[in-house]
């Protein structure tokens, strides 16, 4: 009987890593994640002199947040509501004296202070725009790894670059992660490793508008594909090969 209770323990701690790691590869074939984010609010923003990209992007997620509220009834004392966009302490810390009192008084009700900051923004000109620099949809790499959607490298107004999935569905699997390849269209894990690709990011979610920031040292002109690559097992899930723009 103890021998028994053994060979049952010992099997149960074997099995343990067995399934751990089965469900791991095996449950993102039965499960999405979507995620849907929005274009940067600051995108088409002129950042003044006085202010940071964070800050400009804290204002007009603050000030799309109260132009989306219903009117109400003035109050003989501020009050907060729960819905009320709270920038980060990270935010406030960094902002100028001018930017967090700004900040501090539009959550109080008083929002003359913002629109005066974004005034003196909109009489320095007209905001550039964000520029589209490659843009490719999505194919499937075969009958079982499917991929839809676009891809767009965008330039940004503050010398920054982003990646953009727009209305993007690939299917799901263990580890997946954005590349940028400089095979136009890879359709191997040899033709991609001989072509050379850059790690961008681990995908946030099988479904859905998704951002990407692109570091500043990678050579835009070199790279000439978006791949959704499953890393543990080298296999190519979806592949966008992009077309530059001008």
């Amino acid at each position: 009987m103890r021998k028994r209770n053994i060979f049952i323990i010992a099997v149960i701690v074997i099995l343990i890593p067995v399934v751990a790691f089965a469900w791991w590869l095996l449950s993102p074939l039965f499960l999405s994640t979507t995620v849907d984010e929005e274009f940067p609010f600051a995108a088409n923003a002129e950042v003044p002199a006085n202010m940071t990209m964070a800050e400009v992007e804290t204002v007009m997620e603050t000030m799309a947040k109260m132009d989306q509220e219903p009117m109400a009834e003035p109050m003989p004392l501020p009050m907060r509501s729960d819905t009320q966009v709270i920038p980060s302490e990270a935010v406030l810390t960094e902002a100028s004296p001018e930017m967090r009192e700004a900040i501090e008084e539009a959550m109080a009700g008083d929002t003359s202070a913002m629109d005066q900051i974004l005034l003196e923004a909109a009489n320095a000109g007209p905001p550039p725009e964000p520029v589209a620099l490659a843009s490719g949809s999505f194919r499937d790499a075969d009958s079982f790894h499917r991929g839809s959607g676009t891809a767009t490298i965008y330039l940004l107004p503050d010398g920054s670059h982003l990646l953009r999935l727009e209305d993007f569905e690939v299917t799901n699997g263990p580890d997946l992660r954005v590349l940028l390849a400089e095979p136009g269209d890879p359709m191997s894990r040899d033709e991609l490793q001989t072509g050379g690709y850059t790690h961008l990011a681990k995908l946030k979610g099988n479904i859905g508008n998704q951002n990407y920031e692109i570091p500043s040292d990678i050579n835009l002109d070199e790279q000439n594909s978006v791949i959704i690559y499953c890393m543990p097992f080298h296999v190519i899930f979806s592949v966008a090969p992009l077309e530059k723009s001008g």
